[in-house]
């Protein structure tokens, strides 16, 4: 059984003691606290919440703990907050700054966001960059300068934006996306359960303290990761499995070998 309490304490063992600490539910829009604020999103709302959450976290360091009050059932959330403070009266709510621009402009899905709040000051010297709605010849040059990409697929059929980062040598981290499963391999890239957010603030941490450490050995990765793109998903292995595929089918195994031209088959 996954203990996300603990891993989230782990996470926070290898960071400096953090200033605040906010805690919201899954309902509502991602909340912007300032910078250096760490953000925990429950998996489900403040009535399934536990104290232990807030406790421990003041336990190992953390200067403040705020609660941000649920959008879907605000008198509920309160009454929640309000039997925390009784036990531990440094928590409060958290209120929205008045004027304060966002830090993050980018139109990206919202576990986007939360990995990138989660490592805060980590991401300090680093360019994040968007991909999304860039052309082509754009997308492939920012791949081939990126050491690293970030995958944040969901229910892929294939998982194409992770395949081409690899094809361009980048050291691919996140989620596979179910049908991308086939493309990570643990030995030169960083696949994480799907939908793990905490998961992959973690391996993507960890993939920047290496690559600033040692970054012949990211860029080697992202190296074998290619050429295992390349050699398994050729256009001509894609043609031998697809002449396999419909030659099982139509009862002439070895058609790929034999066929130098792609097979047309009339339907009658």
């Amino acid at each position: 059984m996954s203990d996300p309490i603990g891993r989230l304490l782990r996470l926070l063992a290898v960071h400096d003691p953090w200033e605040e600490v906010l805690i919201a539910c899954c309902h509502g829009a991602l909340p912007d606290p300032p910078r250096g604020t760490l953000i925990v999103v429950l998996e489900g709302c403040f009535d399934s919440a536990s104290i232990a959450l807030p406790a421990q976290l003041l336990a190992v360091g953390v200067h403040r703990v705020r609660v941000r009050l649920c959008d879907a059932d605000t008198a509920r959330s309160r009454a929640v907050l309000a039997s925390w403070q009784q036990v531990l009266p440094e928590i409060d709510a958290w209120q929205p700054p008045t004027a304060r621009p966002r830090r993050w402009r980018w139109h990206r899905p919202p576990r986007a966001d939360q990995i990138l709040r989660l490592l805060g000051a980590r991401l300090d010297g680093w360019e994040v960059v968007e991909i999304e709605g860039r052309s082509e010849g754009k997308v492939a040059r920012l791949l081939r300068e990126s050491p690293i990409f970030l995958a944040l697929g969901r229910q892929e059929g294939f998982g194409l934006p992770a395949a081409e980062a690899m094809a361009s040598g980048c050291f691919v981290v996140g989620f596979p996306g179910f049908g991308g499963r086939e493309l990570f391999d643990p030995q030169c890239s960083g696949p994480v359960e799907d939908g793990d957010v905490l998961g992959a603030a973690v391996r993507l941490a960890a993939a920047i303290e290496l690559y600033e450490s040692r970054p012949s050995e990211v860029r080697e990765a992202g190296m074998r990761a290619r050429r295992r793109i390349v050699e398994a998903w050729a256009p001509e292995e894609q043609r031998r499995a697809l002449l396999d595929f419909y030659a099982g089918l139509l009862g002439t195994p070895g058609a790929s070998a034999a066929a130098p031209d792609p097979l047309l088959v009339e339907s009658k």
